[in-house]
């Protein structure tokens, strides 16, 4: 049986979204799936005439008995609407839904309205891979009632080695600086470097160098530090507003970015990802930013080497796309005992 993933790819190499989609696609040969690429332009009506016109294209290289990714979302309402109109029918075709993004629960947790148009779409595919248990539980109290599996972190492919760092190297925050407002307010004596678009230098305190933009495929390249940051939304003593709430379910690729470099993690202590990072020892939890001086200063360089012992694991794990490969053999096992009923 043929297989075959949908990656929907954007234009601005300097944010996460294409890299996290075009690496699953790259692990995926592995596993000798076809990659079918559908540019994503921003301008609605350039999805209308072209986007839309390539996918059907891409869709009817599939074959009749198929597996099939979609790797969700396409950021239309009306792309998706166009896959469903040509699929849902093709029941020889198992189709397999890959999460980056729930939109309904990042934008409109409150809006039910919304909340039932995205599972609906949800609900057509054959198992969904999830972000974590977090995410899933969520996923089924509001009307997901397909198999769900835990991806538990997106791999992330980087070509440069690791460079053993220190506790007192600078921490690591990389992403699109506009929507992180709690940098402009944040007053720690740990050097901090930043990366990604949209930076606020005016309003940065002193130890807080930016570092500039890359495309996220050579991000790697530039990064050296001792920790890196997780954390969103406008406030230094917790995670709020869409960003820092959604912080909760999802899995942020930033962690993947830092853990395939070697960096330890800082994280949102209710954050999805928290229990993950404690343990497998892979970092440590803050309440508030304020308090990430008074924990480096007690750590010992035994406690740090333990931690870094234990990211360099994982980041051979994420390197090599062990768990989006995990959670599509465990996609394929079930189809194969579905099939065998």
């Amino acid at each position: 049986m043929k297989k075959y993933i949908i990656t929907g790819v954007e234009g601005n190499k300097q944010i996460a979204t294409s890299k996290a989609r075009e690496d699953i696609s790259f692990f995926l040969k592995d596993l000798e799936f076809s990659d079918l690429k559908i540019k994503i332009p921003k301008s609605k009506l350039k999805k209308a005439l072209f986007s839309k016109s390539e996918l059907l294209t891409e869709l009817n290289k599939v074959e009749e008995e198929a597996i099939l990714i979609f790797q969700y979302p396409l950021y239309s309402h009306f792309l998706e609407d166009a896959f469903l109109s040509k699929i849902k029918n093709k029941n020889k075709i198992k189709k397999i839904l890959l999460l980056h993004d729930v939109e309904s629960l990042r934008f409109y947790k409150d809006n039910r309205v919304e909340i039932d148009r995205e599972i609906n779409f949800f609900n057509h595919f054959d198992i969904i891979i999830s972000h974590n248990t977090k995410m899933s539980m969520w996923l089924k109290s509001v009307g997901v009632m397909k198999p769900l599996i835990d991806l538990e972190l997106f791999d992330y492919s980087e070509k440069t080695e690791n460079v053993l760092s220190k506790k007192e190297d600078p921490i690591i925050f990389a992403g699109n600086l506009i929507k992180s407002k709690f940098l402009t307010k944040l007053k720690i004596d740990t050097p901090l470097k930043l990366y990604g678009i949209n930076p606020n230098e005016l309003e940065y305190a002193t130890n807080i160098s930016y570092e500039g933009a890359y495309e996220a495929s050579k991000l790697g390249e530039h990064i050296i530090g001792g920790f890196g940051l997780v954390w969103d939304g406008d406030s230094i003593e917790t995670c709020t507003g869409v960003t820092g709430e959604y912080m909760r379910f999802n899995n942020p690729h930033k962690i993947s970015l830092y853990l395939a470099k070697g960096l330890p993690i800082i994280i949102w202590k209710e954050s999805a990802l928290s229990s993950f990072v404690v343990e497998n020892g892979l970092g440590f939890l803050v309440d508030d930013l304020s308090s990430i001086d008074r924990i480096l200063s007690s750590m010992t360089e035994s406690d740090y080497e333990k931690m870094q012992t234990n990211v360099l694991k994982f980041s051979q794990k994420i390197r090599h796309g062990a768990f989006i490969k995990k959670a599509i053999n465990e996609s394929l096992r079930i189809i194969l005992e579905e099939q065998e009923l």
